[in-house]
């Protein structure tokens, strides 16, 4: 798949197209290419060895920036600023995915973090402030963890790891 891709982009180099600073796409006649939004990602089509190929964008300016670097390794290409609307020469860069969260400035980079872990929680806040309580109590682990239909390994590492319940504690 990526051999493909990387064909495709080099074909379309070597034939002439272009892009500017704005991320406008330009075909070997110096046409400005019609660029068409698809979910998150926006892409051109082009003619390769006589089938019509779709190509993003963004993968087309870092493929012009950087050639080859952004398919070795794992690495991918993002949008600096984050806002994939923004195609602009300056805003497209590669790296890894580590690249790519720490990219992200640390507030919205926790807001993402929490809001993907909020996904994965089994309990809600008022759950979670009723355990705290029934622990303050003196309640057992075993009998929490049988009240809320859990395991006692559980209510232990959220009274003891989560930062979710410490964050509520404070509260």
């Amino acid at each position: 798949m990526k051999n493909q891709m990387r064909e495709k982009l080099n074909f379309l180099k070597e034939k002439g197209y272009t892009a500017d600073k704005d991320g406008n796409i330009y075909s070997y006649t110096g046409k400005k290419l019609f660029i068409r939004k698809n979910k998150s990602e926006h892409n051109f089509t082009a003619k390769i060895n006589g089938k019509i190929a779709t190509i993003t964008q963004h993968k087309f300016i870092a493929y012009l920036k950087y050639g080859d670097k952004i398919f070795e390794n794992k690495n991918v290409v993002y949008h600096k600023n984050g806002n994939v609307d923004d195609n602009s020469w300056n805003n497209i860069l590669y790296g890894t995915r580590t690249d790519v969260m720490m990219a992200i400035p640390g507030e919205k980079r926790n807001e993402k973090a929490n809001k993907a872990a909020a996904t994965q929680r089994k309990f809600t806040d008022e759950q979670v402030l009723e355990i705290i309580q029934r622990k303050k109590e003196g309640i057992s682990l075993s009998k929490i963890a049988e009240e809320f239909n859990s395991r006692k390994s559980s209510i232990s590492y959220l009274l003891n790891n989560s930062t979710y319940a410490k964050k509520l504690m404070q509260v």
